[in-house]
């Protein structure tokens, strides 16, 4: 195991142990703080499609941000793990989930119902972020595999304030956020020259 990958597992179990200590209801609260973040700042639009997580115990829940891009009748996919592959399907309402290997939620893979992806909003789960908008994710390199197929999207990562460390470690083949909405914070990638 590299240095790096090692680095990376303690980040990540500091990351849930940050976490961790937040009760159900800091999280809840929390999660409504990153909602009204986004609405604030429109990042969803009636024209593109939103390709968002579904939320487990740990992360900022995304019911509501989901409840209300239906509400707008706003095209939602979710993610779909297929083999090694994450796909964007198109979204149904809840009762069509089931729970993956993962413990997460997901539609049945159906290559039908993949979403078409020209210009997307992702909302991205995380385990950590740093103003740099490197992520830290669960390792899996689901998402990071995605955006290099998908790389026009505009990737927004939902985090609590307490996930935020000074520095991500990352490699080449982590792909950094455009956005961090928080409960405290919106975070901005800079932009290039």
């Amino acid at each position: 195991m590299s240095v790096n990958e090692l680095s990376k597992k303690e980040q990540r179990k500091e990351a849930k142990q940050r976490i961790a200590v937040l009760s159900s209801e800091e999280k809840a609260n929390k999660s409504r703080k990153v909602f009204l973040g986004i609405l604030d700042c429109s990042f969803i639009k009636n024209d593109k499609l939103l390709f968002c997580y579904i939320s487990t115990a740990d992360e900022v829940s995304t019911e509501a941000i989901i409840d209300n891009a239906e509400e707008r009748d706003i095209k939602i996919a979710v993610p779909c793990i297929y083999g090694d592959k994450m796909y964007a399907i198109k979204y149904f309402g809840k009762e069509t989930l089931t729970q993956n290997k993962y413990g997460i939620y997901e539609p049945k893979f159906d290559d039908a119902k993949i979403a078409i992806f020209e210009d997307a909003v992702v909302l991205v789960p995380l385990l950590g972020f740093d103003e740099n908008m490197n992520r830290l994710g669960h390792g899996k390199g689901f998402y990071d595999r995605f955006f290099a197929e998908n790389p026009n999207c505009t990737k927004i990562g939902l985090a609590f304030e307490e996930q935020k460390f000074d520095k991500v470690i990352h490699d080449r083949f982590d792909v950094q956020m455009d956005y961090v909405v928080t409960d405290k914070n919106i975070y901005e990638a800079k932009k290039k020259a």
